[in-house]
């Protein structure tokens, strides 16, 4: 009797583990909508600065909440973990996402190298992003909050290559010096209630840093664009952390847009799909149109994925941009967590 009951709860072991949410798979795919979806509104690294916050829905409330509960004053240990634990019971099964990406640039004039023209310049990148899901797959009774966080810095020179001639086809070519530190944890109602932060990036004191590029091709006619892409591709190591959760393995993006004109305004469709491991090509197909306007300094997007619908309203005048996107699922729950809506602001200048 004692081995049968001993193999059930190995069994039963295995069943949760496998039920578990992996929160870094999650955190990846969201991560790379992200960098798709500004993909869609400017070019990579062609900016005199460019500033980007992606934040779900609740997210201020919910860490202000739990800050002041674990630093409200008079509360015994025991009164604090209570009151954390009912701001957990209100969010159960749910997840939030943020990201802060910042860029600057400077641009050098083109040159004539034999037959190929060549535009370099200089950037930075810095990015921050979490993503924390509060579930109850554990314990019914003992909610926790599963943590993702990752700090990255990016710090080379990007050249665009035109062969003479072939002025609708270039490559781009980014060289760089990355930087990224992350941290995959599970965090309790008794640690949140001694920390009183969800999240914390000052937790992220070593780096892996690697000599990374990215290659971009891109064709562009009257009537179609296409453009294929490998990013954050690793040359080799110049500094290994121990502990390190997110990989090197590279972001493939294929993308097609058929291009058009109208005489007030008129609709550009587009296809595409973006694949990184951890999840699946079919996980990254998106489909989306963007409508236009000949004497406005205004465009939009909506496309579709899996799990979400994006709309991007975006104003243009000269260099300058904002554009607001809203990513709402309309999948949802996905593997059983609400995933709130993600809303994006960003501005900047491009050269």
């Amino acid at each position: 009797m004692k081995k049968i009951i001993i193999v059930s709860l190995l069994l039963a072991n295995s069943v949760y583990a496998a039920g578990l949410r992996n929160n870094l798979k999650r955190y990846t795919i969201l991560r790379d909508h992200t960098l798709i979806n500004k993909r869609l509104t400017h070019k990579l690294y062609e900016q005199y600065f460019d500033v980007d916050l992606q934040i779900s829905s609740g997210v201020k409330d919910l860490v202000s909440d739990v800050k002041n509960k674990a630093n409200q004053s008079g509360a015994t240990q025991t009164q604090k973990e209570l009151s954390i634990l009912e701001i957990l019971n209100k969010n159960m099964n749910s997840e939030r996402y943020v990201d802060l990406d910042a860029t600057i640039g400077i641009p050098f004039p083109s040159f004539d190298l034999y037959r190929y023209r060549l535009t370099p310049s200089l950037f930075y990148n810095m990015n921050m992003g979490t993503l924390f899901t509060i579930y109850n797959q554990s314990s019914s009774v003992d909610p926790s909050v599963s943590v993702y966080i990752k700090k990255e810095s990016k710090i080379g020179a990007s050249t665009i290559i035109t062969k003479s001639g072939h002025i609708d086809t270039h490559i781009k070519f980014n060289l760089y010096k990355f930087d990224r530190a992350d941290q995959d944890i599970t965090k309790t109602k008794t640690e949140l209630a001694q920390s009183s932060k969800i999240f914390n990036f000052k937790d992220l004191d070593q780096s892996n840093e690697t000599l990374s590029f990215d290659f971009i091709w891109k064709r562009e006619s009257e009537k179609r664009l296409w453009k294929a892409e490998v990013l954050e591709a690793k040359i080799f190591t110049l500094k290994d952390k121990a502990d390190y959760s997110y990989d090197n393995f590279p972001l493939f993006h294929f993308f097609h847009q058929w291009k058009s004109k109208g005489e007030k305004f008129w609709l550009e469709p587009y296809a595409g799909a973006h694949m990184r491991k951890r999840y699946s090509f079919f996980d990254g197909i998106y489909v989306g149109t963007w409508l236009k306007f000949r004497d406005l300094p205004f465009r939009s997007s909506l496309s579709l994925n899996s799990q979400f619908i994006t709309f991007i309203p975006e104003f243009r005048m000269n260099h300058f941009y904002f554009n607001y996107k809203m990513r709402a699922a309309y999948n949802n729950p996905h593997d059983d967590i609400w995933a709130s809506t993600i809303h994006s602001f960003n501005l900047g200048l491009h050269f």
